[in-house]
């Protein structure tokens, strides 16, 4: 028997004026106003398997309690990604991503 492939839609979970980038990128978009919402919302996601991607903004992210971010960081599909998209500290492109790399795959890569 052959196996379904999973659709890999890719939403992007984002607080309100973030989300028009994601829109032209071609992604679906969610607008959330707290960690409160942003929880419930990822809860559902997973449950029901309809998106493949998820991205998420960090700093909703980093207040939701640790065990339930855990849940979610080991949710194998969808992927759960977290992305700064206020930066509030000047890092570099390079080492942005080196860090987005690492927690996505669990490996960090040398970016030449």
């Amino acid at each position: 028997m052959k196996e379904k492939i999973r659709d890999v839609r890719i939403l992007a979970i984002t607080e309100e004026g973030y989300d028009a980038g994601f829109k032209l990128a071609g992604c679906i978009t969610r607008k959330v106003k707290d960690e409160r919402e942003l929880t419930k919302l990822l809860e559902k996601i997973i449950e029901d398997e309809s998106y493949g991607i998820v991205l998420v903004e960090e700093s909703l992210y980093r207040k939701i309690d640790e065990k339930r971010r855990k849940k979610f960081d080991e949710s194998s599909f969808p992927l759960i990604i977290s992305l700064s998209l206020k930066t509030q500290e000047k890092i570099s492109p390079e080492e942005y991503l080196r860090e987005l790399t690492r927690r996505t795959i669990g490996y960090s890569l040398r970016i030449k």
